[in-house]
């Protein structure tokens, strides 16, 4: 026989008892200080004390920064994290990671986004193909075969604008993530293009420098716009200059958010959605993180154990340009390795993070059994 759930009242005296007795079951001491463990930063939070009557429910964000080719990594996290049974309550991305967050914030769930991700991913990187003078991936090619592969894979990529507009158009769903995951993505305000071809270097130009001297990248909010704004802000957070046109949202025209410094959009998920643990999944080892923006979160970065471009004059563009499916699965493995590795060394934290929500869930399930049972008797 079927049942239907009570709904929760949260305010209500007996669940408010309810979440302080399994509260008991999850309770846990913070760190005396910051750790660094690996490449994992660590910060202190402030968890509640032995004698507090508040449950330690903690909220998840996830951070995806921009790097291009390199958001294949980011395919790898997002399996590790759904293999870990993390929930993330919101989610900023930036370029690449924009594009790989929208994905995972309008699924079900973060096992079947990041399922998602895969099958756009090899779709996208097998109409792309190797380069002319390399089978194998950019990390392989010698010195010869990044100069030959480098012209053809930026032509390439520019060509594939309307392909790229395509797999937009696979990755969003407007009417699922209106009730899905909180999702931001940064985005660099700039002026109207203009029309004449040698002023549209000048203004790329100044819109580079502007970015360098101060001018800070906006936040925006995808889950209440519509399919096409949503796709136009998150091509313009990829659209970097002198490579593709910049995108009109509201009335305003954006560029690439990494211009603006916020190639890791951490911000809105402190200060607007309130996350109190924040994981970024970086792409690049050095990538800083300003910490007295973010002075009261817990931020678990994951930070690739080895480069994700190959080195030499030519490796660090090529890194960039390379959608081959050789360079997918390559990163895809690395992503999922140094995730699994980076947080296990923060398993403690994330446990105590996730025992309230499962303790809550055991007693609820307990509670309704009983509402059940008490229904059912005559």
């Amino acid at each position: 026989m079927e049942w239907r759930r009570v709904p929760e009242r949260s305010g209500s005296p007996a669940f408010s008892e309810l979440r302080r007795r399994t509260a008991a079951l999850a309770r846990a001491q913070p760190p005396d200080k910051p750790q660094a463990v690996g490449a994992v930063d660590v910060t202190a939070l402030p968890l509640p004390g032995r004698h507090s009557s508040r449950p330690p429910v903690h909220r998840f964000g996830l951070v995806l920064a921009g790097g291009a080719a390199k958001g294949a990594y980011q395919v790898g996290a997002a399996e590790c994290l759904a293999h870990l049974d993390i929930r993330v309550t919101a989610i900023a991305g930036t370029s690449i990671g924009a594009l790989n967050g929208v994905t995972l914030a309008a699924a079900p769930s973060l096992q079947e986004g990041s399922s998602r991700l895969v099958e756009l991913w090899t779709a996208f990187t097998h109409k792309v193909c190797e380069g002319p003078m390399g089978m194998g991936d950019a990390d392989t090619e010698s010195l010869v075969e990044h100069f030959g592969n480098l012209a053809p894979r930026v032509l390439r990529l520019l060509t594939a604008r309307g392909e790229l507009e395509q797999l937009a158009d696979r990755a969003i769903d407007a009417e699922a993530l209106r009730t899905g995951t909180t999702m931001r993505v940064a985005v660099y305000p700039v002026l109207p293009p203009l029309r004449l071809p040698h002023l549209k270097a000048a203004q790329a130009a100044t819109e580079w420098l502007a970015g360098m001297v101060g001018l800070r990248s906006r936040i925006l909010h995808l889950n209440g716009l519509d399919q096409s704004a949503i796709k136009e802000a998150v091509l313009g957070s990829a659209a970097l200059p002198f490579l593709f046109k910049p995108r009109k949202v509201a009335g305003e025209y954006y560029r690439d958010g990494m211009l603006g410094r916020d190639n890791t959009p951490i911000r809105a998920l402190a200060d607007v959605d309130h996350c109190d643990i924040v994981i970024v999944v970086h792409l690049q080892p050095g990538e800083p993180i300003k910490r007295l923006e973010h002075p009261n979160l817990t931020l678990l970065q994951i930070r690739p154990a080895r480069p994700l471009t190959p080195a030499g004059p030519f490796g660090t563009v090529n890194g960039l340009l390379d959608f081959s499916p050789a360079n997918f699965q390559r990163l895809r493995q690395q992503g999922y390795e140094d995730t699994e590795r980076l947080l296990s060394a923060a398993a403690g934290l994330i446990a105590a993070a996730k025992a309230p929500r499962v303790a809550e869930e055991f007693m609820s399930d307990r509670v309704q059994r009983v509402v059940k049972k008490h229904r059912l008797l005559p």
